[in-house]
């Protein structure tokens, strides 16, 4: 049964939102010597998930799929990751897109009340944030002494645009043998708020940290999103920094009509970026 697989332009997206940014800092930037002054941040970067769990529920039916770095590295069809930010004084703007893509993964379970098999299920997941954000402390410019401090709380909205399709041969009682097929597709808006800040701990070496979370169950019986990030920035040179760091994501949505349609989805591992200071 052919299957109906929404194509997403997600690197003209991210290309055209992160050149308003830039252009937007850089402009301000170098046109005033006034206080308040400007500044932003551009960073494209790479989230190599070590494990990835996935649920998808699709007219009742659910599969599941735990995917190692070699299978995930082996059925990935497209990602793309940046995040940027511009501000002015101590208020400002910041913005996180990312997309992932993933082909056919086998289901090793899969079940709907009596029913059971196996399948396969192909998902792709957009998520976009936008937030306004208030810096405490330095601009994380500053690397040059051990202490320097910031802090930077901020609330917004996240955008997810998600899909899943299962592919199954389902199995019941009597005999019961069939082969079946679900899709989930959605796109919704939820609430974020979130905090991030860091340290020096040594001259150009800086230690960072980031929490958010977003849903809070107003789009369903779930509906929760959510980052947790711990790493290292080093200054390569003044207005760029290396970032490694360990990241947890996790997305869960289900609907409350029935059947029910919905998607799990956790991802754990390594992030590497480059970030540009303006």
């Amino acid at each position: 049964m052919k299957i109906s697989l929404r194509q997403v332009s997600l690197p003209t997206a991210i290309a055209a939102l992160f050149y308003v940014v830039v252009s937007t800092a850089s402009y301000a930037q170098s046109s005033t010597d006034q206080q308040p002054t400007w500044s932003g941040s551009a960073e494209p970067y790479l989230h190599a998930v070590m494990k990835q769990f996935t649920t998808a529920t699709a007219d009742g039916f659910q599969g599941r799929t735990s995917l190692p770095p070699s299978e995930l590295f082996k059925l990935l069809e497209f990602l793309a990751s940046a995040r940027g930010s511009v501000e002015r004084g101590r208020m400002g703007m910041m913005v996180d897109a990312s997309y992932l893509r993933v082909g056919k993964q086998f289901s090793t379970n899969l079940a709907g009340g009596l029913f059971t098999g196996a399948g396969q299920i192909t998902a792709g997941m957009g998520v976009y944030d936008a937030a306004f954000r208030y810096r405490l402390g330095e601009l994380e410019s500053d690397d040059t002494q051990a202490g320097i401090w910031t802090v930077i709380p901020y609330a917004g909205v996240r955008i997810i645009d998600l899909w899943a399709d299962i592919d199954a041969e389902v199995m019941g009682p009597f005999g019961y043998d069939q082969k079946d097929q679900g899709e989930v597709e959605r796109i919704w808006a939820q609430p974020l708020i979130g905090i991030s800040g860091s340290i020096v701990v040594l001259p150009n070496l800086r230690a960072f940290a980031r929490a958010d979370a977003g849903g809070f169950g107003l789009a369903g019986l779930q509906d929760f999103s959510g980052n947790a990030q711990l790493g290292l920035g080093y200054a390569v040179l003044p207005s760029l920094r290396t970032n490694v760091s360990w990241r947890y994501r996790k997305l869960a949505w289900k609907t409350r009509e029935l059947p029910a349609n919905g998607l799990t989805n956790d991802q754990n591992g390594i992030e590497v970026g480059l970030k540009f200071l303006f």
